[in-house]
């Protein structure tokens, strides 16, 4: 039998499992041969294989379908962010850009491709192959790009007046099937003078409102906890607060926060998208109004981990505390809670391992009005 014995179609499906033409959307691939690699799928998508063969010339095809397992059952997507993980769809000349894989889960290996084409008044080019970064493990935090692709051939690779095409391909992890992603950003070299501008400065706290001088230029702000810092707060159980972006000169913290202790810091934005210098100051927020806590230490281990997590915490008073633990993205895992006797470690365990998949966590810990924050790595 020859080539054209056999038929391969693929056929996308209404309903998951589904291996009825009844539930037939559209034929997706049709590929002739023996044998065939696998068809490249949208994981949010549901389909089966149909594989034809004809044992005799002439004769009758014999069908045997397969439904496609869903390969990419974790968050495939990505995102470009600057480096308080503000997505970003323009940065400027020389701006930092972080490839954020909002803990993709699940796969085998990443290739990261990136086109360009150059964007000029009047010109709008062809987008061409620019370079490629090969099959590599899969990341579970934001790289920069810049350094990942920087080369002594292109000392500066994100250069102004182009459109840049980034391809994010993954396999599922156990077979070969490979979904791709795209997304489209553009470098600028005329930043308003916003870019160059005095960072915001005179940082107060009134209350429970936070202000500072406005900057020329910008449109908007981002009020944000940097990840390290030489400030230190005279409160425990320091709170990690998200970014969030205001259009005034003052952010009044969220209702559910008011009782937290944070650091902070401000960031202008300009009015083309791009951001601006960061404050050079951080202030602490309620480290003079949180009441006295009743969790004094809190570890886990092992961290990173498989997914099994052992607790040890130690409480100045017999309380419960509700464990709830947030994926990368801030959507709920799973919450419990535990009852804690005073003055002594409380240690437990628990078993996440049919929860957990790979990327990093917030494990919340909270007692009434108190909550602290631990950040935990699942690989």
């Amino acid at each position: 039998m020859g080539p054209q014995d056999y038929k391969w179609n693929l056929y996308e499906t209404s309903i998951q499992g589904s291996i009825s033409l009844d539930d037939v959307i559209a034929t997706s691939q049709t590929q002739a041969g023996n044998s065939n690699a696998i068809f490249v799928v949208d994981p949010e998508k549901y389909y089966f294989i149909s594989h034809n063969v004809r044992k005799e010339a002439n004769g009758t095809y014999e069908e045997t379908r397969m439904a496609v397992p869903q390969y990419f059952q974790g968050i495939t997507q990505f995102t470009l962010e600057d480096y308080v993980g503000m997505e970003r769809a323009v940065f400027c000349d020389k701006d930092k850009i972080f490839f954020n894989p909002l803990g993709s889960q699940g796969e085998g290996q990443y290739l990261i491709s990136i086109e360009r084409r150059i964007v000029a008044p009047g010109i709008v080019g062809t987008f061409s192959n620019y370079q490629e970064l090969d099959w590599f493990p899969p990341y579970t935090v934001s790289v920069n790009l810049n350094d990942v692709f920087t080369t002594s051939q292109y000392p500066n690779y994100f250069v102004p007046n182009y459109e840049y095409k980034i391809t994010f391909t993954l396999t599922d992890g156990s077979t070969c099937a490979t979904t791709s992603l795209e997304k489209i950003f553009k470098v600028i070299a005329n930043c308003s003078s916003c870019e160059d501008a005095t960072p915001p400065k005179n940082l107060e706290v009134n209350g429970n409102v936070l202000s500072w001088d406005p900057v020329i230029g910008a449109t908007s702000y981002i009020v944000f906890s940097p990840s390290q810092s030489e400030v230190s707060c005279s409160c425990k159980g320091i709170t990690m607060h998200s970014p969030v972006q205001v259009f005034t000169n003052s952010y009044t913290v969220h209702p559910s926060l008011v009782t937290e202790c944070f650091l902070w810091k401000v960031q202008a934005i300009c009015n083309n998208g791009t951001s601006a210098t960061t404050s050079e100051e951080t202030l602490c927020y309620g480290a003079s109004e949180l009441k006295k806590e009743k969790l004094s230490t809190i570890s886990i281990s092992p961290n990173p981990t498989k997914g099994i997590l052992k607790f040890a915490i130690n409480t100045l008073e017999t309380t419960d505390v509700t464990i709830v633990i947030y994926n990368f993205s801030g959507h709920k895992v799973t919450s419990f809670t535990q009852a804690l006797a005073k003055e002594r470690q409380n240690a437990f365990t628990w078993n996440g391992t049919d929860k957990l998949v790979k990327g990093i966590y917030f494990v919340h810990f909270k007692t009434g009005k108190e909550t602290i924050v631990k950040k935990i790595i699942v690989d």
